[in-house]
């Protein structure tokens, strides 16, 4: 079964778009499943992520309004952006869902 999993996440990965920008954060790959966003585990420092305030535990949900279900559709949003772009980063936390605003480097 887990042998399954890997080879059907390795080629959906095989399949994503190239970005031009990141965010900066390390993505929980077991919750893209739930189809409810992206679960950060971890911040990297330097980052875009980090300098916008985004922690570890928020489930990013969209960029500019544009639903974001799984890590495939959030990859897909990030090739659309360039560095020095701004966006509006859909934010659950705890439970709270805001948006924080970020320029991507």
């Amino acid at each position: 079964m887990l042998f399954a999993f890997l080879f059907q996440t390795q080629m959906l990965f095989a399949q994503q778009p190239e970005t031009k920008v990141t965010l900066g954060i390390k993505p929980d790959y077991m919750y893209t499943f739930k189809g409810k966003g992206v679960r950060v585990t971890d911040v990297l420092d330097g980052q875009t992520a980090k300098q916008a305030g985004i922690k570890a535990g928020d489930i990013i949900t969209a960029f500019d309004g544009d639903d974001i279900k799984d890590i495939f559709e959030y990859k897909d949003q990030l090739s659309k952006f360039i560095p020095g772009q701004k966006v509006k980063v859909g934010i659950n936390r705890d439970g709270q869902v805001f948006t924080i605003p970020v320029q991507f480097k």
